[in-house]
């Protein structure tokens, strides 16, 4: 989004919130007026404030979030997210083709450490690593040059070279719809950076299926180049991995 389209979101999320604070205020009174009285039932009143919390709860993470995107609307230069850990590794050059994307992978492992000699051994190092479950991001590679996570055989359409900043998240990819709500707000920081200083929507139009027991829906040819948002491993074309799983996107997204 562009700064004029940032503070019209911002100005009309505050409005919002202002009503529904009101709304819910109004919700509440009710309420301990109909407890005051005694009135039987309430099960629709204590319904609506829990509504009306959810609302300004939503209201409360929109403004925060549209906020945050103001304050950081500059990308950094080198393309280093400041004050996370760097392990700089091979890129594998200069972006060449498509449009912005954010891929996410599993790590079917336990830790940072372990994922990075992995990386070493196989040339195949992201853009990022992150431990939601401790909140630990480490950078390898500037945004502004390609990972080496994916696979690109010959003659078919670039993966990494084609704008897509690559994220490995510690754990499995059977275990990813088991992230907390916390841990997920550790990814959606990372994600909104990303979105940023990438120029990646913060949209998704695929669906993360579940692993190993859902069907993979794989981009093809240009549909691939010409997507742009957030997706998985288990959508790059020519690639046979599933990760990472069920990662619950959408959530991820609102944070």
């Amino acid at each position: 989004m562009t700064e004029q389209a940032l503070q019209r979101s911002l100005k009309l999320w505050t409005r919002r919130l202002a009503r529904r604070k009101s709304l819910l205020t109004a919700a509440e009174r009710e309420l301990d007026q109909a407890r005051a009285q005694d009135v039987h039932p309430r099960d629709h009143l204590v319904a609506k404030v829990a509504m009306r919390r959810d609302r300004v709860d939503e209201a409360q993470r929109m403004i925060d979030r549209r906020s945050g995107q103001l304050a950081s609307l500059a990308p950094d230069k080198d393309g280093f997210m400041d004050g996370v850990e760097r392990v700089v590794l091979e890129d594998a050059g200069a972006h060449v083709t498509g449009r912005p994307k954010l891929c996410w992978h599993s790590t079917e492992g336990s830790t940072i450490e372990g994922a990075i000699t992995a990386y070493r051994q196989n040339r195949s190092a992201p853009h990022f690593t992150i431990d939601p479950a401790r909140d630990r991001i480490v950078q390898h590679i500037s945004v502004f040059k390609a990972a080496r996570a994916l696979e690109h055989r010959p003659g078919t359409p670039e993966t990494n070279r084609a704008r897509t900043v690559q994220v490995e998240i510690v754990g499995r990819a059977d275990h990813m719809r088991q992230l907390t709500p916390a841990q997920l707000k550790s990814l959606a920081r990372l994600a909104r950076w990303i979105e940023r200083n990438a120029d990646v929507p913060s949209t998704c139009g695929v669906e993360f299926v579940p692993f190993p027991s859902g069907v993979p829906k794989r981009l093809g040819g240009q549909k691939w180049l010409d997507y742009s948002g957030h997706l998985g491993h288990m959508h790059v074309p020519s690639n046979d991995h599933e990760d990472p799983g069920a990662l619950a996107i959408r959530e991820l997204l609102v944070h």
